[in-house]
């Protein structure tokens, strides 16, 4: 028998964000190995926990962003990450995480997202 727990990610993935965008704060962004791979992922204090690894494209973004290329200075920063439709994979529309700056004022939300 097959333990489910192998197939359940620990990552969040663009249908966690469902109920639409969520500011969250960053608490770090670590190193790890996924699969066969080696990614930066970012956690962040409204994600209960789970880590949601970051492409080429969105560390651009967060880098023009935060106005800084070394993760370290996101730390205790916030942004907003949302499901993106237009995002694509090998030439097709197939959705995913983005972020975007949070408007001036924001504060972080008392509610994490439901998983």
């Amino acid at each position: 028998m097959a333990k489910i727990d192998s197939y359940i990610s620990s990552f969040l993935s663009a249908d966690d964000l469902t109920e639409g965008p969520r500011l969250i704060g960053i608490e770090s962004v670590i190193e790890e190995r996924i699969g066969q791979d080696t990614k930066l992922v970012l956690y962040a204090e409204g994600l209960n926990g789970v880590g949601c690894p970051l492409n080429k494209g969105n560390l651009q973004k967060l880098a023009d962003i935060f106005g800084s290329r070394d993760t370290d200075d996101w730390e205790g920063k916030l942004i907003v990450v949302y499901r993106d439709p237009s995002v694509q994979y090998q030439g097709k529309k197939v959705g995913g995480i983005s972020f975007r700056k949070p408007k001036e004022g924001a504060k972080l939300a008392d509610s994490a997202i439901p998983f």
